[in-house]
């Protein structure tokens, strides 16, 4: 469970997204399933650019949360 601002969900899911991207970064293909978004989805690189205009840090600020409580929340998720 993470309790964030009033508002600021958006934010969390922005910077879950961004660090997500980070860690498909480090290792390409673990992360992200990338066929099934290919498969099932439209305007992910649209999203992609949109998300490159934010920084990660200012969202997790808007939440109010620690990286490291969002960091596990991401490894949680992440594709595996």
């Amino acid at each position: 469970y993470l309790q964030v601002r009033i508002n600021s969900d958006l934010a969390l899911l922005k910077a879950v997204c961004k660090l997500l991207l980070e860690e498909e970064e480090k290792a390409p293909g673990q992360v992200i399933d990338r066929a099934f978004i290919a498969r099932h989805t439209t305007g992910y690189d649209a999203f992609l650019n949109h998300l490159h205009t934010y920084d990660v840090d200012e969202l997790l600020a808007q939440t109010g949360l620690a990286r490291t409580d969002v960091q596990a929340l991401v490894e949680a998720i992440r594709y595996k």
